[in-house]
């Protein structure tokens, strides 16, 4: 075999592979949709619909999140299918949201200020990340594709 057949091999076993990622991503959000959807009906339609919990209320955040970074997740595959490139600032805006979640979802009683601590530290530096690639963007004028 020659290098250019190995490359053509390698490159469809890559698409395969990526495509199959995101077929099991897509399982896993219709699987949190019902999730989400039946922890709903069962708010809405409980006898003690007025006197919810903030437990429940912030699993159901949590969960709804959850969905938005799968969709976000499947995007980024679908755009490294299409470019072969990874695309920064969609990975940290993943990244932003991932954590931004554990925030909301956290709870504050039960762990020390050290770990609080640090998803601040992340979070910021997150954003600065951010920031500063999409800054480069602008000045340079490179759209998110990665074009000139």
């Amino acid at each position: 075999m020659n290098d250019q057949v190995k490359e053509d091999y390698m490159f469809t076993f890559k698409k395969m592979a990526i495509y199959f990622v995101m077929l099991l991503v897509c399982v896993v959000v219709i699987a949190l949709l019902f999730t989400l959807s039946s922890d709903l009906y069962q708010m809405i339609f409980d006898q003690d619909f007025l006197i919810v919990t903030k437990a429940s209320v912030l699993a159901f955040i949590g969960m709804f999140l959850l969905v938005i970074i799968s969709f976000e997740l499947m995007d980024i595959l679908y755009l490294y299918s299409k470019s072969q490139k990874i695309h920064v600032e969609v990975v940290l805006l993943v990244g932003l949201t991932a954590v931004s979640r554990e925030l909301i979802v956290f709870n504050y009683e039960s762990n020390d200020s050290v770990l609080i601590a640090g998803l601040g530290v992340l979070i910021a530096s997150l954003s600065v990340a951010y920031f500063l690639i999409r800054k480069v963007y602008h000045e340079y004028g490179v759209n998110i594709n990665g074009d000139h």
